[in-house]
């Protein structure tokens, strides 16, 4: 027992004394995202190809950030998250008669503009630093979640070979994109003065899950769903400024893109009963701006 609590006061005393590289630091930051999604089905005989597509675009949010970090000797463990809120979009429902989208026979253009998005990661790191400490590099594995819900209201039904053209009053559609899985990367900071220049690449390895509710589709009996394998990039651009007073106010972007391989696309319907359609895959690309605030101790 007293060795215990004798190691115990050491590690207290070490830590307490700043011999150890222990560093904590939390960023804060608010800013404008905008996102594109869309996803495509065949017919049970893949003829046409692509006999469903919707696109989702121009989704404007806003976007707040949080990211934690705290670096113990050459170990360094983060954890960040962001949420926005869109508030402008538009989506286009297109059916085709024939392959390679051609022939169109319906076509549905609705409003967008509600909906939320949000991320979240984390990852464990070794940290190296060059050139006397003015480039620190720090390479990264990890795991992601990321979420897009969204909505179709609104409707305007602009192409109809079997019925009427018009507007679509009682429309109210949602679809849920969730993409997950492990990345490895690498976070790299150069420090000039009292400005940072930052950095991250990552790549993503995920498994896609979609779920759709159209309430104006009757012969759909349940919720659909859809799955699949997919893969992408994430690009971190920053500055940042540190006043006397310890705090850093700065500028980051980030761009996003992942896109799915072919999958399944599970339905229940009157017609084909509970069967699966293939999935020709899924596309999102995203960007993002924010202005940031953090803290070092």
């Amino acid at each position: 027992m007293h060795r215990f609590w004798g190691v115990l006061v050491g590690l207290m005393t070490f830590f307490s004394s700043g011999h150890a590289l222990v560093d904590l630091d939390y960023k804060i930051g608010a800013g404008y995202r905008q996102d594109r999604f869309e996803w495509s089905i065949s017919d049970p005989q893949s003829d046409p190809s692509v006999s469903s597509k919707l696109a989702w675009e121009d989704l404007y949010s806003y976007n707040v950030m949080g990211n934690f970090k705290v670096s113990i000797c050459s170990l360094t463990a983060r954890l960040k998250g962001n949420y926005g809120s869109i508030y402008h979009g538009k989506n286009q429902d297109s059916d085709y008669l024939e392959g390679e989208q051609k022939q169109e026979c319906l076509r549905l253009i609705s409003d967008a503009g509600k909906g939320e998005v949000f991320d979240l990661s984390a990852a464990i790191g070794f940290q190296t630093t060059w050139f006397c400490s003015l480039l620190k590099i720090i390479p990264l594995v990890g795991w992601s979640h990321h979420e897009l819900h969204l909505r179709q209201f609104d409707g305007n039904q602009t192409v109809n070979l079997f019925g009427d053209l018009g507007k679509i009053s009682n429309l109210h559609s949602n679809y849920r994109a969730k993409w997950e899985g492990p990345w490895t990367g690498v976070d790299t900071f150069c420090y000039l003065g009292p400005w940072t220049l930052y950095g991250t690449l990552e790549y993503h390895w995920a498994h896609f899950n979609g779920k759709g509710h159209w309430n104006l589709r009757w012969d759909f009996l349940k919720d659909f769903k859809q799955g699949a394998h997919a893969n992408g990039t994430f690009i971190t651009l920053g500055t940042q400024y540190q006043f006397k007073w310890g705090g850093l106010i700065g500028l980051e972007g980030q761009y996003v893109h992942m896109k799915t391989w072919h999958g399944l696309d599970y339905i229940y319907s009157i017609y084909y009963g509970n069967t699966s359609l293939p999935f020709n895959g899924a596309t999102w690309q995203s960007y993002r701006i924010l202005g940031t605030l953090s803290y070092m101790f």
